[in-house]
């Protein structure tokens, strides 16, 4: 199974769309249940100050490996209310989950900062809002080495790195990760209101549950790594799911942006000889483009080391030609003997160095 949610702007949906509670309800049981099948979803909406909704879409699937929606920047007309002019909001949200890279991205933006009204934080509830979220479970059965015990269980560690920012003013934003392995639970919840302090931005809020290590509540560099430890016994499968929510409320002229577009990472310890399987079979099978990059950028460091040995090295089956040796060693003396000649016929002075 497999779909898209539909998408509407600025007008109610058509029968055939999914509405936010439809979607929610969907989410809902993907984050929730047990997975008897792999899937993946990434959602996101838009609402106005009323709470009217503005735009939305979603991609759900049980077949493929990736889910992904992006609204592009979108702008619009708004009225703040109390008799202003109409002014423009700007927004953006977008979200994508990824299980051959155990990945999770999302990203929220909204800004009214063309907006006449006066400077002021959304009231709870309210400001002009978009929202992203991405989603994905799967079953995972391990293996044991064949010097193992039979039916023994062992404890395996899960981890999701969450990595994310905020930026803005009078404004709200948020953003809820969360990893559960077979009903055990580890989340973090960041919160900012853009306010500035004395020296600068204020730390983010947090609240956290289960296992997170590595806090970093400053808001350009926020961070939390979850940690599920679960006993697994081999052949087995255990549920993983995973789930990454960001939103941002901007007030009259104002902005505000959630950027985990950084991604929330799965990773597994694996005991030594010890292996696994998924039931979508391609979980963790294909590395983040930075991991490739670091891969790529050392096999060719490595092939140039490799190159430059086999250049200086001399070919099998033929005398070294002395030249180039010889050619060398004249000219490191001709360098000598200038810088000796100069430093003879230089007047004895101090020397400094700029």
């Amino acid at each position: 199974m497999e779909g898209s949610f539909g998408r509407r702007r600025r007008s109610s949906p058509p029968s055939s769309c999914a509405s936010p509670a439809t979607v929610a309800l969907i989410v809902t049981l993907v984050v929730t249940c047990t997975p008897a099948v792999a899937t993946v979803n990434a959602s996101y909406f838009a609402f106005a100050d009323n709470g009217l909704y503005i735009d939305g879409d979603g991609d759900y699937s049980t077949t493929r490996s990736r889910a992904v929606v992006d609204s592009g920047f979108v702008h619009q007309p708004i009225s703040a209310g109390f008799g202003l002019p109409l002014s423009d909001w700007t927004w953006h949200a977008k979200a994508s989950a990824d299980l051959a890279s155990g990945a999770l991205r999302v990203y929220a933006f909204s800004d009214t900062t063309d907006s006449s009204a006066a400077e002021a934080p959304p009231a709870a509830g309210h400001g002009w809002r978009t929202q992203a979220q991405a989603n994905w479970s799967d079953a995972v059965t391990f293996v044991a080495p064949a010097n193992a015990p039979a039916g023994v269980s062992i404890p395996i560690t899960f981890k999701l790195d969450v990595r994310g920012s905020f930026a803005g003013f009078y404004a709200s934003m948020t953003n809820t990760s969360f990893l559960m392995v077979n009903g055990t639970k580890s989340q973090v919840d960041f919160t900012w209101d853009g306010r500035l302090g004395p020296t600068g931005s204020i730390d983010a809020a947090v609240t956290t549950s289960g296992t997170v290590n590595g806090l970093s509540v400053e808001p350009r560099q926020l961070h939390g790594l979850l940690e599920v430890t679960v006993p697994v016994t081999p052949s087995i499968a255990i549920s993983v799911i995973g789930s990454s929510l960001s939103k941002a409320a901007a007030g009259p002229y104002a902005s505000a942006t959630s950027d985990f577009d950084h991604t929330a990472t799965l990773s597994i310890d694996l005991p030594a000889g010890y292996t696994y399987t998924s039931y979508s079979g391609v979980l963790l099978s294909v590395p983040e483009p930075s991991i490739w990059l670091s891969m790529l950028t050392g096999i060719a460091l490595l092939a140039a080391v490799t190159a430059r040995r086999r250049l200086r090295a001399p070919h099998r089956g033929h005398r070294r030609n002395p030249m180039p040796a010889n050619r060398n060693r004249r000219l490191s003396a001709v360098f000598v003997a200038a810088c000796g000649f100069a430093s003879i016929s230089r007047p004895l002075r101090e020397r400094r160095f700029v």
